[in-house]
């Protein structure tokens, strides 16, 4: 199933009466990975949902993605509360043909339009992993402290 976007949801956030609220989050450490284990980004944020029949629009800006040897990286969103997964954002950043050289990707976004049917917190947050070739190498987030953002926007139906 393809990952909707950015017109999918804004075509779905039509028919949405009401900003109910809003939260950021920041995150400008540098993240490495070396294995192929999903790993927590740092980017994380929670909002509690005022009512279940509300939708959580998650806008998600991650930046500084690097590789750096025979490897890329994938990268996800996931929702902690409910544990999960709810899109990938980057599947192969990084990846180049037969070269182990460093690649600085720059960032990658992604807007999810979340119906979690709960007034529970919810937290959601990043994660990225490397996958090797052959070889070494490592995969960053938030590379030179590039900063990523994450936005949260509770919204009426």
């Amino acid at each position: 199933m393809p990952t909707p976007g950015i017109f999918d949801v804004v075509g779905q956030l039509a028919g949405c009466s009401k900003i109910v609220q809003i939260v950021v989050a920041n995150y400008d450490e540098n993240v490495d990975s070396s294995s192929n284990q999903y790993a927590p980004t740092g980017l994380t944020a929670t909002i509690t949902p005022t009512d279940a029949a509300n939708k959580i629009l998650v806008v998600v800006f991650q930046n500084g993605l690097r590789k750096n040897g025979d490897c890329y990286g994938a990268l996800r969103l996931v929702e902690a509360v409910q544990a999960v997964v709810l899109a990938y954002i980057e599947t192969a950043f990084g990846m180049t043909d037969a070269s182990v050289a460093e690649n600085n990707v720059g960032g990658s976004s992604l807007a999810f339009l979340n119906a979690p049917a709960t007034t529970q917190p919810l937290t959601y947050f990043t994660e990225f992993n490397c996958s090797i070739f052959s070889g070494s190498g490592i995969t960053s987030v938030q590379h030179n402290s590039a900063t990523s953002s994450m936005l949260l926007v509770e919204v009426l139906p």
